[in-house]
């Protein structure tokens, strides 16, 4: 790879080898991001081998990946295309040195291209240094929060859709940082709103799968059954998420909310009501009724009462600047237990 990609962006890069039809002799495509990956790496086959039915093209998957019938690939001549093209998907060569991959990569031929991506890379083999000295090495890592809500954007108006302000950014809360869970839900949304044009945040509620919110009512569930060790997993999960301490402390204040205001219906006049009707004077939907009732069974009307306070005391706390919002969320769940 040229010293001046080292430290480039690699869809750039990517990008400018297509445009300007400069290919490398080896591609080496790994990192977090396997999306974008995937993405990429269809680009730039579709680039040198829009074919790929033709004999110049091989692929290769796994378990059924040849060394030697790559390294002839490596050396053999296109068959009236400009390249002969191998794509060489999750080989396993670059987890640990491999020496007939490092000896073939210097002696690729000039019309000959070797695409490999992989899903495991050791940085530190004699593999993949032969391949970052002979061709480029391209680690897609996740992209920031902003990157993926300009991304999310152009997604839509690429559609031509338009958004309502914290869309984007509750996408990114809902379904984490993976690429291929945003493009589900995205292309999702594209789908169901491409009548009226319109995404809203009602419709991201509607329509999303929420994996902080299911993570926020297991451990509100853990807390209410004092199995501190699965409400503290949840919390941890929550964590690598990403979610912002304040948004932990406020979806736990919501959960005990709901809670408090079902424990009250339940044991006063209004227990006979449809669940419906509850769904409706909470502000929740129907389902959702059903799925809370359970954990009253384990708290009653003056806990949750409790625990809504110590959330609400909480949020005064992190707001007021007694504490960091960080200490706050851990302390408010050991308190809740």
């Amino acid at each position: 790879m040229a010293d001046n990609e080292k430290n480039q962006n690699p869809i750039q890069v990517v990008n400018r080898h297509i445009a300007e039809h400069s290919f490398s002799r080896i591609y080496l495509f790994f990192g977090d991001e396997q999306y974008l990956i995937k993405q990429y790496v269809n680009n730039l086959v579709n680039a040198v081998m829009p074919d790929r039915y033709s004999m110049s093209f091989s692929h290769y998957v796994s378990d059924k990946c040849d060394i030697n019938s790559i390294c002839s690939d490596a050396v053999t001549m296109p068959f009236f295309d400009e390249f002969k093209v191998a794509l060489i998907e999750d080989s396993g060569y670059f987890n640990s040195s491999n020496d007939k991959i490092k000896d073939m990569i210097p002696e690729i031929g000039e019309q000959n291209i070797l695409i490999f991506s992989e899903m495991n890379v050791d940085k530190r083999t004699s593999t993949y240094k032969a391949a970052a000295k002979y061709g480029t090495v391209l680690e897609f890592a996740t992209p920031s929060e902003d990157d993926l809500i300009k991304w999310i954007i152009g997604r839509f108006s690429r559609d031509n859709i338009r958004i309502q302000n914290g869309v984007p950014e509750m996408l990114v809360s809902i379904a984490g940082e993976n690429m291929l869970n945003l493009s589900n839900e995205v292309e999702k949304l594209s789908c169901y709103a491409m009548d009226k044009g319109t995404i809203t945040l009602d419709d991201i509620s509607l329509l999303c799968n929420s994996k902080i919110e299911d993570k926020i009512f297991e451990m509100c569930d853990a807390i209410g059954r004092h199995d501190s060790n699965t409400a503290i997993s949840r919390y941890n999960d929550l964590v690598a998420l990403k979610t912002s301490p304040m948004m932990i402390i406020s979806m736990i204040s919501r959960h005990f909310r709901i809670l408090s205001q079902l424990s009250f219906m339940q044991n006063g006049k209004d227990k006979k009501l449809p669940v419906k009707d509850k769904a409706a004077l909470i502000g929740i939907k129907s389902f959702a009724v059903n799925k809370y009732m359970p954990q009253l069974n384990n708290q009653t009307t003056a806990d949750l009462l409790r625990k809504s306070e110590l959330c609400l005391a909480a949020d005064f706390a992190v707001k007021s600047g007694q504490m960091s919002d960080v200490n706050t969320a851990e302390k408010l769940i050991l308190d809740l237990l």
